[in-house]
């Protein structure tokens, strides 16, 4: 192993489920970049939204990163945080990028089931088609950014089929 994997993603993508499934399997601590930025800042995300502004958290966010970039472990990122020229160069410098691709309408359904406070969305989940506009939208912007990851896996399948085609990648580079 020589560095941090990192998966990278649409919110409801499944990067933590699937990191956590992975970090179990290679033997590797789980880390969840938002969890771990609620713990430093005694904050909810969606309290750093508001009082630092999304400006203010993407810098909390690159802060994180780049202190954690060297270690030895599986890390879920932000939706966002991949979104970030300088994020990706301290990534692709020191690990592995897997990104999780989903179709809009996966994610929608996705994340009008979950119960999680997701300060870009929340505004948009009482309606549906409004949330599947919104998510097409900032997925068209968000897209390109994802696309430099070292890897692209549809995210629409199996935890267990996700981590075995990880792992099967990351063995073929030396990774696992």
């Amino acid at each position: 192993m020589k560095g941090p994997i990192f998966l990278v993603g649409f919110m409801g993508s499944g990067k933590s489920t699937v990191g956590s499934a992975l970090a179990k399997k290679m033997n590797l601590p789980f880390i969840d970049s938002d969890e771990a930025i609620e713990t430093l800042s005694h904050k909810s995300i969606a309290e750093l939204f508001e009082a630092e502004g999304e400006a203010g958290f993407r810098q909390i966010e690159s802060n994180w990163i780049k202190e954690n970039v060297h270690r030895l472990a599986v890390i879920a990122l932000g939706g966002g945080a991949y979104c970030s020229e300088i994020n990706q160069s301290h990534i692709q410098k020191n690990g592995k990028s897997i990104y999780l691709s989903l179709p809009p309408a996966v994610l929608v359904e996705r994340l009008l089931k979950d119960n999680t406070n997701r300060p870009l969305i929340e505004s948009e989940k009482s309606d549906a088609e409004q949330l599947y506009q919104y998510i097409r939208k900032l997925l068209r912007q968000r897209e390109e950014h994802y696309l430099k990851a070292d890897h692209v896996l549809n995210g629409d399948c199996p935890v267990e089929k996700l981590v075995e085609k990880m792992i099967r990648l990351l063995e073929s580079e030396g990774m696992a």
